[in-house]
């Protein structure tokens, strides 16, 4: 019986730590269904995207459609010519759509293979398309002065947008909250807009060290106050 109780105190308190990293209270859930009805064409894209990974056993948060059509939107805004992505998924769908439709070029990295062939399966990528998803291995620097997990991988060329949602900050089962993603440094040049996905401790790393270059917005869902339709989801970081 103890054990029994230690493993439901153990998934209550997954639960809890999910709704606390995503802010999905009661305010978030009302935020996005009101958003989502006052802007049902752009959502046709966003919620064909999201019943697609359902199916497939991902996107199960009520914010997934949400952060979508941010995306989306952020795209329309700076228009980038050469997009990169560390951690791949529903994201990589809105960037392939949106690569096709302005002859661009996409270069996604994820550490899971089986991940990655999925995605890779539900873009349907072509020959004539300027799309790559890429598995590379995750690599963990836990001795620096701050702990870094990157993708042990090269990367050519410039980009002008790049998403962080990865490496995972997951190892031996524990989730590493203070860890950065670093493979942005590894670019040759530091793109014009970087967005970063929920991963607090890594966008107030920028913040904090490249602040004479990017002007910055954090998440909102940093501040976990009640929130209203339209809120930023992503932390966003343009060059000055």
């Amino acid at each position: 019986h103890l054990h029994s109780l230690r493993q439901i105190m153990k998934v209550i308190n997954k639960v809890i730590e999910r709704i606390r990293t995503y802010g999905i209270d009661k305010s978030y859930v009302e935020a996005h269904q009101k958003h989502s009805l006052d802007h049902q064409e752009e959502y046709k894209l966003v919620d064909d995207i999201v019943s697609k990974f359902r199916a497939t056993g991902g996107l199960k948060f009520e914010h997934q459609a949400y952060k979508l059509w941010c995306l989306f939107k952020l795209l329309q805004k700076h228009q980038p010519n050469s997009i990169i992505e560390f951690g791949s998924g529903s994201s990589s769908l809105i960037f392939s759509d949106y690569v096709r439709k302005n002859d661009c070029k996409f270069l996604s990295i994820d550490e899971d293979e089986k991940w990655a062939l999925n995605t890779t399966k539900l873009i349907g990528i072509k020959e004539s398309d300027n799309i790559e998803i890429k598995q590379a291995d995750k690599v963990v620097y836990p001795n620096l002065s701050t702990i870094e997990i990157k993708y042990d991988t090269p990367i050519t060329g410039n980009y002008d947008l790049a998403l962080i949602d990865g490496p995972s900050l997951h190892v031996a089962n524990t989730k590493l909250k203070e860890a950065i993603n670093s493979n942005f440094r590894n670019l040759s040049e530091l793109p014009k807009v970087i967005l970063v996905d929920v991963r607090k401790a890594t966008a107030e790393y920028i913040a904090k060290n490249y602040s004479d270059i990017y002007d910055y917005k954090l998440s909102d869902i940093f501040t976990r106050e009640k929130v209203k339709p339209g809120y930023q989801y992503f932390s966003v970081f343009v060059k000055k």
